[in-house]
């Protein structure tokens, strides 16, 4: 399996990167955040948004477990 996503702690921000599949499927929900290919940042002085992270994470362990799937046909 896969790696689901990585963050980091920065200076200004928190960088979640989950990669490029993850951040296309939810443009719309990012746009409110500075977001490049593979990663998002999200301000150290605004509140994490638990519900758009847990989202991502629900949609990146589905695209694991279907990459699981087509491996097993």
């Amino acid at each position: 399996m896969a790696w689901v996503f990585w963050f980091g702690a920065h200076t200004h921000h928190i960088g979640l990167y989950p990669r490029v599949s993850a951040i296309q499927a939810f443009k719309k929900e990012l746009s409110a955040y500075k977001c490049s290919k593979g990663a998002i940042q999200f301000p150290l002085n605004d509140p994490l948004p638990i519900a758009l992270i847990t989202g991502i994470v629900k949609f990146r362990v589905a695209e694991n477990l279907q990459r699981v799937q087509d491996k097993k046909k």
